[in-house]
């Protein structure tokens, strides 16, 4: 239930097995070295004396100096890539558990590339270009961002709601009908209704999610510790090993089906921690018709992201 994502492992690296003795001159301001050393052995009896013997460097050997002692790239925290004509911003991260380089669209973020700690900015950079195209087709296809306001469209279980700013202060946000529509009524300044209406929002799925997850908790057998929600970009739950569960607060925009899907999919891992054949059948087993709301967010999932971000 993430968004887009492309990976390659890194190119692996040469081990250089060679010592290095440097010796620095006198007159540090000239910056003169002496590099690399040369070994003599004199036996006498049982006995073997090594000899060092400094080399001052040519042509050849400083430029041996350059590359062991030149400074890494560092890894920038983003870059510009343009992409179909149009310069795109790349968020970088350096993960401690990535294997390889990633390249992600999140669903309610831009794109995103990942390195493994032991990564190469340039072998990132050529991975990067490598998958122009792919990204490209991706950003195409990504829906725009929804943002809460006055006159704006957005589903509550499914079911398309306008939202209305009503102009006042104080007050709670109200679901009405007004001119045979479903509508939202949000109090508070225009600058701050998109904050109360996402703070109702988050209320509703609280209630909704706390529900379901006591119904299919009860069905399996085990115990709810606690349950919050969180605004994730890639993900619509998580379930920690003692009985927390994080839900995404925007699964009450989806039909109520969908919320009960998550709903059984989080709660199932208090049986199976993993998504194995045996996992699959625990879910199956608290609710039958899972596949109907596993396909609705495989197909509008990214759109379902988008909104309030």
């Amino acid at each position: 239930m993430a968004g887009a994502t492309i990976t390659a492992k890194p190119q692996p690296h040469l081990l250089l097995k060679t010592v290095v003795l440097a010796t620095e001159l006198g007159a540090l301001a000239r910056g003169a070295f002496l590099f690399g050393w040369r070994e003599g052995a004199q036996r006498s009896g049982r006995q073997r004396r090594i000899v060092f013997r400094a080399i001052m460097p040519g042509p050849d050997s400083l430029d041996i100096m350059n590359l062991f002692f030149r400074a890494k790239p560092k890894i920038p925290q983003s870059t510009i890539l343009e992409v179909d004509g149009v310069p795109v911003t790349i968020a970088v991260r350096v993960h401690a558990r990535a294997r390889s380089y990633r390249l992600s669209l999140p669903h309610a973020s831009g794109p995103v590339l990942t390195l493994p700690p032991h990564g190469k900015w340039a072998e990132a950079e050529a991975f990067l270009l490598k998958h122009r195209s792919w990204l490209a087709a991706r950003i195409k296809r990504a829906p725009e961002a929804s943002h809460f306001g006055d006159g704006g469209v957005v589903p509550l279980r499914g079911v398309e709601h306008r939202i209305v700013g009503m102009g006042k202060v104080r007050g709670r946000v109200e679901r009405v009908e007004l001119d045979g529509l479903p509508t939202l009524l949000v109090p508070g300044e225009p600058a701050h209704q998109a904050r109360r209406l996402t703070d109702w929002f988050k209320e509703e799925a609280q209630a909704d999610l706390a529900a379901r997850s006591a119904f299919h908790a009860e069905r399996l057998g085990v115990h709810v510790r606690s349950i919050r929600m969180r605004s994730q970009a890639s993900r619509w739950g998580s379930c920690s090993s003692t009985g927390n569960i994080n839900y995404n607060w925007r699964l009450v925009l989806a039909p109520p089906f969908v919320l009960d899907y998550v709903a059984a999919h989080e709660v199932a891992h208090l049986v199976e921690m993993n998504h194995s054949a045996a996992f699959w059948a625990t879910v199956e087993r608290t609710l039958p018709d899972m596949d109907r709301g596993r396909a609705w967010l495989k197909a509008h999932g990214r759109q379902l992201m988008a909104h309030g971000a």
